[in-house]
């Protein structure tokens, strides 16, 4: 048993002033009439067992269609990557690439390691790390390998606090064991490297994608070059949840057959499949729960395998409606261009809603997805559902690209409700707290800055709340490296690019480099806590290390 803290957070009470006295200026915009009655609403046990219970139970899926088709979906995916069917990686699993795993010391190492004193992974890594050894060994001998089960934990989800609660509150987070974390990663982390270079011209898992570097554009001349009729965004309801568990073997399968086949690779694949589908979870009362499908946020396969399997599911899909499309996915997210198709773009969604339900469970919000002919748009911001979206952002035209942007509503919403808030809903603040609070909104401002740059109602509107921090900051404020680092992460900025410098916002030329296809960004040296481990045998167990982890490197 352990005790579950049901995560909490309020709104800014800094940005609730500063847009109380500046709205009147915005009063020509079509702004969101309910952005004042939202709340981030955290899940309860209850809430996280309701989670857990969408992982089991029954649900459609088209056995004998899958299993007449899966074999030509993957061998198009193979061929699309064009990156050949052979073999990438030889002699992967040794424990010289197991003590190459990084590691971020600060994060959970499991409920057992808490137990015995060792809560974080810095603390347990000696450990984890001579158990991995261990296991590796069995599986050369054609053992599988067991691990302890992992645990929950969970995150809270923006809604509108004048509703009841709804059937679920909150997010899911599963929280694997540490030694299943070095296990899962010695074969997800240099796949995660290498997909990111094989071709997407003809859909593909988008993994590694990012904000900056061109990858909008980039993505965009892809998906053009299919000259496509319209686009479908899909939004899935509960995806990680739902993905059969045949379609996660034959994901887990096609990734294999990048990794040569040595001594304990079988075995090893073996185990992957079972920890993947039949994960072993424990509640706070001690129950554990072993689900049977879906692929658990936390483990170091989920934006792998729930990629791939996002791209399989869709091929199958189309070829079952007969269609020419393509699809580029990233964990749950797809943006779908329909070559041949129906006609009518409304037709296409309703025919693609029914027939990955019933081949496949998966649920399409329907308020949440719509069909659109436009691809890139210019103008001051983007308009909510008039054009495509991938990861949140709209793709638009600028001068130096295709860049993404999000619209001025997203943007208002996640600066009124930062879901971590380490300030209470002010009491009484003064001296060191007042500074402290002020630089950690200042830090807000810059990383929604570097984001939103491009929507011309964002730039101003951040520009005029920087100037009124600034009137109101007295200096000498300080924010731990954590607190930066939880922002960056929720928020999806990668923490190289986060601009550091809290005199002043960034240069246009500094975020216009910042797009440019070929720009590597310098390291921040003091965000990132990880470790790299050395073999037990040598008497040294790590090198603490104070460095970034490069987006190129797993971040998991």
């Amino acid at each position: 048993m352990y005790n579950y803290k049901e995560p909490t957070t309020v709104r800014s009470s800094l940005f609730s002033s500063f847009w109380a006295s500046q709205e009147r200026h915005y009063s020509y915009l079509d702004l969101d009439p309910d952005l004042w009655f939202k709340e981030f609403r955290p899940p309860t046990i209850p809430d996280l067992v309701k989670h857990l219970e969408r992982f089991g139970g029954q649900r459609p899926f088209g056995d004998e269609i899958f299993r007449l088709n899966v074999a030509d979906a993957q061998a198009f995916m193979s061929g699309a990557e064009r990156a050949g069917d052979g073999v990438i990686w030889g002699n992967w699993l040794t424990e010289e690439n197991l003590y190459k795993i990084r590691v971020p010391l600060t994060t959970s190492a499991g409920i057992r390691w808490k137990k015995v004193g060792r809560p974080k992974k810095g603390d347990a890594l000696e450990g984890a790390a001579l158990e991995a050894s261990m296991d590796l060994r069995g599986l050369r001998e054609g053992v599988m390998y067991d691990t302890p089960p992992a645990f929950v934990a969970g995150r809270g989800k923006l809604v509108d606090s004048r509703g009841g609660p709804s059937k679920k509150e909150g997010r899911l987070i599963v929280v694997p064991d540490l030694k299943r974390h070095l296990l899962g990663s010695l074969a997800a982390v240099p796949y995660s490297s290498a997909v990111k270079s094989f071709s997407k011209a003809e859909g593909g898992v988008m993994i590694g994608m990012g904000p900056f570097k061109g990858d909008y554009m980039s993505l965009a001349s892809q998906v053009l070059g299919k000259k496509p009729m319209y686009f479908l965004m899909v939004d899935f309801s509960g995806y990680d949840q739902t993905v059969p568990a045949p379609v996660i073997l034959a994901s887990l399968q096609r990734i294999s057959r990048r990794f040569e086949v040595v001594p304990g690779s079988d075995a090893y694949w073996e185990s992957e499949y079972v920890h993947l589908t039949e994960t072993k979870i424990v509640l706070p009362n001690g129950q554990v729960y072993v689900k049977s499908r879906g692929v658990s946020s936390g483990d170091p396969w989920t934006s792998q395998v729930g990629s791939e399997a996002n791209w399989l599911m869709n091929v199958i899909t189309f070829k079952v409606r007969g269609w020419v499309a393509y699809a580029w996915v990233f964990g749950d997210d797809v943006v779908i261009a329909v070559v041949e198709g129906p006609s009518d773009p409304s037709v296409a969604l309703e025919q693609y809603t029914k027939t990955i339900y019933e081949l496949f469970g998966l649920e399409v919000k329907v308020s949440d997805s719509y069909a659109t002919e436009q691809l890139i748009v210019s103008g001051p911001e983007p308009v909510e559902g008039q054009s495509a979206k991938f990861l949140s952002s709209y793709f638009m035209n600028r001068d130096e690209g295709v860049v993404p942007v999000p619209t001025f509503n997203s943007v208002l919403e996640r600066m009124l409700y930062p879901e971590t808030n380490r300030f209470d809903e002010i009491v009484e603040l003064s001296g060191q707290e007042v500074a402290d609070q002020i630089l950690f909104e200042k830090g807000r401002v810059v990383s929604m800055y570097l984001l939103s740059f491009h929507n011309e109602f964002a730039f101003t509107m951040l520009h005029d709340y920087w100037n009124w921090l600034d009137a109101r900051d007295p200096g000498g404020g300080t924010v731990r490296a954590r607190d930066w680092l939880a922002l960056f992460t929720q928020w999806d900025v990668p923490v190289e690019n986060f601009y550091f410098d809290m005199s002043g916002l960034p240069t246009d030329a500094f975020i216009m480099e910042m797009h440019r296809p070929a720009y590597y960004p310098p390291k921040v040296s003091w965000l990132l806590r990880t470790r790299s481990v050395r073999a037990p045998d040598t008497g040294v167990v790590g090198e603490v290390r104070l460095q970034s982890s490069d987006r190129r490197e797993d971040m998991s």
